[in-house]
């Protein structure tokens, strides 16, 4: 058995050598990263078109596409001398909390592993500077991992989102269950420039709040707790409401 490695940082982000760094000792360690950033992403994939892969030795391969290729690349061939049974996304530079799952490549990343039947783990650090330090936060990863791969661990496969607050491990409040947070977005579309009929545009906006309520992840964390989310592939939502509306609905003639 083997552990992947992935993220949308890029291969050479600091929260995945870390991760690597970590995890090391505990299994073989492959690395299937995007070549470049992909924050944002979220499980977009390449559908019938070609990529590069770069080996970078030491069981690392950059791949010119998203975490979720990253993931199917791995487990669709790429790696061939062991059986992965875990996929570890992350350390993500800034948390995944609430609403931030759609958008996540790293998230998307162990999203893809559950597709495919296989356990997944996305980490996300509550920092977003350029400066963020992720040694700590791969202690507490560590620590994850090995109890999720331990002697109780869970037999079905399962996808975990798991954010850290960035604070040292002696002020960490311990572990929470958690749901997802109601996050409030305000981004607003601004011009860079203007030429012609052609404008050049951004998203502008704050770092999004969200329910604190402690037993949210966003919440959790912000109370200086680790939160660990279980996720599910199951999007649908209670259908009672919705099926009233349609209950008298016929259509006649129709081919």
């Amino acid at each position: 058995m083997a552990i992947l490695l992935t993220n949308d940082d890029g291969i050479d982000a600091p929260g995945i050598r870390a991760l690597t760094d970590a995890l090391s000792d505990i299994d073989t360690v492959y690395v299937v990263a995007p070549h470049v950033e992909r924050s944002g992403c979220s499980h977009s994939v390449l559908i019938g078109r070609t990529f590069g892969l770069t080996d970078r030795g030491n069981n690392r391969y950059a791949l010119e596409s998203t975490p979720a290729d990253c993931v199917r690349a791995a487990l669709s061939g790429l790696i061939t001398g062991d059986t992965i049974d875990l996929v570890v996304s992350g350390i993500n530079r800034g948390l995944n909390a609430g609403y931030d799952v759609h958008y996540s490549g790293t998230v998307a990343a162990v999203r893809e592993a559950l597709i495919e039947g296989v356990s997944g783990i996305a980490f996300s650090l509550d920092n977003y500077l350029p400066t963020a330090v992720f040694d700590e936060a791969a202690r507490i990863a560590r620590s994850i991992v090995v109890r999720m791969r331990g002697e109780n661990a869970v037999d079905a496969p399962f996808c975990l989102n798991v954010n850290i607050p960035d604070v040292p491990l002696d002020r960490v409040s311990g572990v929470r269950v958690t749901t997802l947070a109601h996050r409030t977005y305000e981004d607003s579309l601004s011009a860079v420039s203007v030429d012609g009929p052609r404008r050049i545009v951004e998203f502008r906006g704050e770092i999004p709040d969200g329910d604190r309520s402690i037993d949210t992840d966003f919440g959790a964390v912000k109370a200086g707790y680790v939160s660990v989310t279980p996720l599910s592939l199951r999007y649908a939502a209670p259908a009672a409401g919705i099926a009233a509306v349609f209950n008298d609905l016929i259509f006649r003639g129709v081919s």
